[in-house]
């Protein structure tokens, strides 16, 4: 059979007419589906395709849209694209990773929750001891 994904999903986010998901089975990535249920091709790390990299090298539990469509991932990996991010990162609207998005080290376990306060503060869960 065709067009068919064996996973499991971890956290899923749906946002105007997109539905953010990250699995945590194949490969610790997160996708974009469409309302038509096909993948989004312009939420697409630069220079990778659906099912040929890893995002990161631990499970994202947790996903925030914000208002201005970037995405907050929170969980228990510590690289994301290759780059270090310990437990927390931001996504750019294209899904590649936010280089301003600054958190110094990171947690020190897992971030299994993220929201937004209304003042633009965020608020991050988990099993940390420190950020």
């Amino acid at each position: 059979m065709n067009n068919l994904l064996f996973t499991s999903f971890e956290s899923f986010n749906y946002e105007k007419d997109n539905i953010l998901i990250c699995d945590i089975l194949i490969h610790n990535n997160c996708w974009t589906i469409t309302s038509s249920w096909f993948l989004d091709p312009t939420f697409n790390p630069p220079g990778v395709g659906f099912g040929n990299f890893e995002g990161s090298n631990g499970s994202v539990y947790s996903t925030l849209t914000q208002s201005d469509g970037k995405i907050i991932i929170g969980g228990e990996f510590t690289y994301y694209l290759g780059l270090p991010r310990n437990r927390i990162a931001r996504l750019n609207t294209d899904g590649s990773l936010d280089s301003t998005f600054n958190i110094g080290a990171g947690t020190d376990d897992d971030v299994y929750d993220v929201s937004i306060q209304k003042d633009g503060k965020i608020i991050i869960v988990g099993g940390f001891h420190f950020l």
